[in-house]
């Protein structure tokens, strides 16, 4: 699995749309890239668009603490519903 530039574009357009309120825009971004059978290379891209701003935003320490604060909510909510 590796990002493609399309991969880098979609993540883009999708983020773009939601900023207009194109809700269904951002959808049809998402079908092609489930269409192209490139979903994953997708999330990736996502992913380390997240972590790239986060890093900048926050920087390292802080975004290291948020991950961990955010396993450990999950944990406890998953602890919650059983």
């Amino acid at each position: 699995m590796t990002v493609q530039p399309i991969d880098k574009q979609r993540v883009g357009r999708v983020v773009l749309a939601l900023l207009d309120g194109d809700e269904d825009k951002a959808a049809a971004v998402v079908d092609e890239a489930l269409n192209d059978d490139r979903l994953l290379e997708y999330s990736d891209a996502l992913l380390g668009a997240l972590l790239g701003f986060m890093r900048l935003t926050y920087g390292l320490d802080a975004t290291r603490q948020w991950a961990n604060d955010w396993i450990l909510k999950a944990h406890m909510d998953d602890q919650g519903s059983g």
